[in-house]
C-alpha cells in the first residue's frame, strides 16, 4: 500500500448517504411514517439522533425485543421500500460535491454519484 502511487488507483469508496448526499432528513421522514405504519410514534428528534446506524441498530433504540421480534422485519423491510419508492428520488447531492468529484475524472465530463440504498436498490445515478 505504501508504494501505491494515485495514478495507480482505479476507485475510490466514499460513505455518501448523509455525507455527500442531503438524505438525512428523508431517512427520518421515512422511519417516521414506518413507525407510525406499525402504531408507534417517536419525537423527530430522537429519530433523528440514531440516523446513520443500520436497522439492527436503529430499530432497538426504539422497540422492545419482543417488538423486534413481532414485526420488527416487517418494519424494517416496509420502511426500506418506502424509502426506495418514495423518497430516493428526493436525494440530491449536496451544493460543491459534483464539484469535487470532477477533480476525479480524467476529462472534464460531468461525474456520476451512485444512490444511497440497500442491496435491492436498482443502481441508479446523479449525473452532475
Amino acid at each position: 500500500m505504501e508504494n501505491m502511487r494515485l495514478s495507480s488507483v482505479l476507485a475510490f469508496i466514499f460513505d455518501i448517504d448523509g455525507t455527500l448526499v442531503d438524505s438525512n432528513e428523508l431517512h427520518v421522514d421515512s422511519w417516521d411514517r414506518a413507525f407510525r405504519q406499525f402504531g408507534k410514534q417517536f419525537p423527530r428528534e430522537q429519530l433523528r439522533a440514531q440516523i446513520g446506524k443500520g436497522s439492527d441498530q436503529y430499530l432497538p433504540e426504539f422497540l422492545s425485543a419482543e417488538e423486534i421480534k413481532r414485526f420488527g422485519k416487517e418494519l424494517d423491510e416496509y420502511r426500506s421500500e418506502l424509502f426506495r419508492k418514495e423518497y430516493l428520488p428526493k436525494v440530491r447531492p449536496f451544493p460543491r460535491v459534483c464539484d469535487f468529484f470532477s477533480g476525479f475524472t480524467r476529462t472534464k465530463n460531468a461525474s456520476s454519484l451512485p444512490v444511497p440504498g440497500k442491496r435491492r436498490t436498482p443502481n441508479i445515478t446523479w449525473t452532475c
